[in-house]
């Protein structure tokens, strides 16, 4: 069977969509999907057909095991396929993202945030391993320039969707729903975890490699770091948000408590410092 296999990446620019890259992939997803089948536990890693296009080095982080050419990336991930425009996921998924987006201030919206406008659903592979549970994509498609797309990612199952834009709050309800102990997932599972629902744009994978992920002279943050103790999940990470440095500090508690702290490291460069100079080379 052969199935696009994508990434979904918040994108920047106006730019056309010249070419589609297909890999021959053996899945089998029904696009009715209700989110009780199980999603499919193989798919042909991409690694290799990136290596031969010249784009590496790829590397995978052992907090982030999809895999990437970027010392900052973008919180993406694998698609599944079928994309969805239709059926009970779909639509709650959709209703869900609306209600969030009626209870945040416009102002603390990402400017990613797929809201009501969603028109596409996304399965994805994740890392998490809870039967039952998928994280899916949810896809704005409405401007024909990329620029204008968005996505945001939920993890949903067959009586709940959970989605950014409430942050400690949208963790807990799906840890206390889900009855996740500490030691229930690894520690990519709970990066993954929280990297969805807060939303994060692009995450530091490799602090001493942060002069190529931003402009900021003397830019300084800090390693990702997940502990998992017998009565708590500490999870760090630094998110390049908007060009500025925040460091997210999120505490999981075993009885379902959730803390979240953000703390700006850097404040995003001059508008006119964002690209530099184009014609210095």
């Amino acid at each position: 069977m052969r199935r696009a296999v994508f990434i979904v990446a918040m994108l920047g620019g106006c730019t056309p969509v010249t070419d589609v890259l297909d890999v021959d992939v053996e899945v089998d997803v029904a696009a009715s999907d209700d989110g009780e089948h199980d999603a499919p536990s193989t798919i042909r890693p991409i690694d290799d057909r990136l290596e031969a296009l010249g784009i590496g080095p790829i590397r995978t982080h052992p907090l982030w095991p999809t895999p990437s050419n970027d010392a900052c990336p973008a919180a993406m991930f694998a698609s599944l396929g079928p994309t969805l425009n239709a059926g009970d996921m779909f639509r709650r998924t959709h209703a869900r993202l609306a209600a969030v987006a009626a209870t945040v201030p416009p102002s603390e919206l990402s400017s990613m945030y797929a809201g009501p406008r969603m028109t596409d659903l996304a399965l994805l592979r994740d890392h998490l391993g809870v039967p039952g549970l998928r994280l899916v994509a949810a896809l704005d498609y409405s401007s024909s320039c990329m620029m204008g797309w968005s996505h945001q990612h939920c993890f949903v199952t067959t009586d709940a969707v959970y989605c950014p834009g409430e942050g400690a709050a949208e963790i807990d309800r799906m840890v206390d729903a889900l009855s996740l102990a500490p030691h229930d997932l690894d520690p990519a599972g709970w990066f993954e975890l929280v990297v969805a629902l807060l939303g994060i744009q692009s995450m530091v994978l490799y602090p001493d490699e942060i002069a190529a992920c931003t402009r900021v002279a003397g830019a300084h943050t800090v390693a990702p770091e997940v502990t998992i103790d017998a009565d708590r999940v500490t999870v760090q990470l630094t998110e390049i948000e908007g060009g500025a440095g925040v460091l997210h500090y999120v505490v999981i508690e075993a009885g379902g408590e959730v803390r979240a702290s953000r703390h700006v490291l850097w404040k995003a460069p001059a508008e006119e410092d964002v690209w530099g100079d184009i014609d210095a080379d």
